[in-house]
């Protein structure tokens, strides 16, 4: 059951890199809005795969890197939801200007709080593994 939850979810996240780039990869034609409105709605539906991938991926984990990673992430992912609320709201702008790249800005802020939640939960991965490690030596 776990391996076929994770392989699933791995072959779905192909498929959404595929239906993302159906025209690129020659599927649809730039043109053809019904083939591409049917491919966009394909991948919309499966957006959710690479999260239940990681929940497949989590349960072979032992008890001390899901404990160590468990930890981690109930302090760090409401942190980085609520100030991804805060970005994505748009109260900080002011608009207008030469160059108005606030919303450049704010993917550049929203993708930074995403790359430091993966590397703090492989951190805490290895780090809950280190220790379990350590603990079976004993």
């Amino acid at each position: 059951m776990k391996i076929s939850a994770l392989v699933g979810g791995l072959v779905a996240i192909v498929l959404l890199f595929i239906f993302r780039y159906s025209v690129d990869l020659g599927m649809c034609n730039a043109g053809d809005y019904d083939c591409v409105m049917f491919y966009n709605n394909l991948e919309l539906s499966l957006y959710i795969a690479p999260i239940f991938t990681f929940f497949a991926a989590v349960t072979f984990f032992s008890k001390e890197p899901f404990r160590f990673w468990f930890s981690f992430a109930v302090i760090a992912a409401p942190i980085i939801f609520i100030v991804s609320v805060i970005i994505l709201s748009g109260f900080h702008h002011t608009g207008g200007g030469f160059i108005n790249i606030d919303r450049d800005i704010d993917v550049f802020f929203i993708f930074s709080l995403y790359a430091l939640f993966i590397i703090g939960s492989i951190i805490q991965i290895i780090r809950g593994t280190l220790h379990g490690k350590g603990n079976a030596k004993k």
